[in-house]
């Protein structure tokens, strides 16, 4: 799983000693697959003065498999032309028929009369119909020099960063790139950091609500849904829990086999590994009495946790006033078109960061 407890490391008498310090004229924390585009960007200009710090969980040729397989984001034309200016050669394909809500043991459409369970946020943004993609050629991604550690806390120093690692070792830069959460960002910063931090700099930081997204990819030898589309199930039919969303990739009729991935929106919070698994055991209960041989036929089950990669931002007028924090990117970046989508957004960081 993509989420990882920070481990706090105390010395003798409270004093933190640091083994090893690293100096890089650039250091980047990915995230997402745009976070990691950016670091093969930076590793062209910086060459040996450049490193990322990720767990060997969140890798480039992952980012860009759990994205063409399982990880379906790009649900429009817009967001797919978008995606398009930055990769000509990318391609894609749109699921074929219209998403349907689960209700009154019925599915209907979110265009009929009928009205579906509360969407909670973020869940609207699925009711788009996904694409498949795939980058084919084009790109040119290696594996970047990466410390597999996590992060304990981040100290501030006039014009650079001190980054102190799970290890005990200590990274200096003076351009730090950061994909992960802002929240995370504020909560990783010493006491004293924090203190330098101006107004506009704390709201950018503290005024945004970040939600987590739970996908659990699946391969089935049996179809169980006659198209390409996505249904939404109420987790609970008394109370406004949120849906349980089902992408059905095309049934392969010939060989008996489906593919599908469950994604479930975890509301402006983190969520512990037990309580990632509670949610995943009871959707697989409910999701057995819907579709008959559902478990039974499960022949992979892959699981992808992405913390705070739905962000809902207060724009921010100017960037001003932000010299004292690192260049957000990536679903974290300053909003750059209002009514984009985020993964729009996250690829337009993507272009940024060549002109860096």
């Amino acid at each position: 799983m993509s989420s990882n407890r920070l481990l706090h490391l105390k010395k003798k008498a409270g004093i933190q000693e640091f083994n090893k310090i690293i100096e890089k004229e650039c250091v980047l924390i990915p995230s997402d697959i745009s976070t990691h585009l950016i670091a093969g960007e930076l590793k062209k200009k910086y060459n040996e003065n450049f490193i990322t710090i990720a767990r060997s969980s969140s890798t480039p040729l992952k980012a860009i498999r759990n994205f063409e397989k399982h990880f379906l984001l790009v649900r429009s034309d817009e967001t797919f032309n978008d995606l398009k200016n930055s990769f000509p050669d990318v391609s894609g394909k749109m699921f074929e028929d219209e998403p349907l809500f689960y209700k009154d043991q019925d599915y209907r459409s979110f265009t009929g009369r009928a009205k579906p369970h509360k969407l909670l946020d973020f869940e609207s943004f699925f009711i788009e119909r996904p694409f498949i993609v795939q980058f084919n050629t084009g790109l040119d991604i290696e594996e970047q020099t990466s410390l597999d550690l996590a992060i304990v806390s981040i100290q501030k120093e006039s014009d650079r960063w001190e980054l102190h690692l799970s290890d005990e070792s200590k990274v200096i830069t003076k351009n730090l790139f950061w994909g992960r959460g802002r929240k995370e960002y504020y909560d990783l910063l010493s006491i004293p950091s924090r203190e330098q931090l101006n107004e506009d700099e704390l709201k950018f930081l503290l005024n945004v609500q970040e939600n987590s997204l739970l996908s659990v990819y699946f391969e089935f030898d049996k179809c169980l849904h006659s198209t390409s589309r996505t249904l939404f199930i109420p987790q609970s039919q008394t109370y406004d829990r949120g849906h349980y969303i089902l992408d059905f990739n095309r049934p392969n009729n010939d060989l008996n086999k489906q593919e599908m991935t469950a994604s479930i929106v975890i509301h402006n919070r983190d969520a512990d590994e037990h309580e990632l698994g509670e949610k995943i055991k009871k959707m697989k209960r409910k999701l057995n009495k819907l579709f008959p041989g559902f478990i039974k036929s499960m022949k992979m089950e892959e699981i992808n946790y992405f913390p705070q990669l739905l962000s809902k931002i207060n724009s921010i007028e100017s960037s001003e006033n932000l010299n004292g924090l690192p260049e957000f990117i990536g679903t974290q970046a300053l909003n750059l078109k209002e009514n984009s989508s985020i993964i729009s957004n996250a690829f337009k960081s993507y272009e940024y960061s060549k002109n860096i």
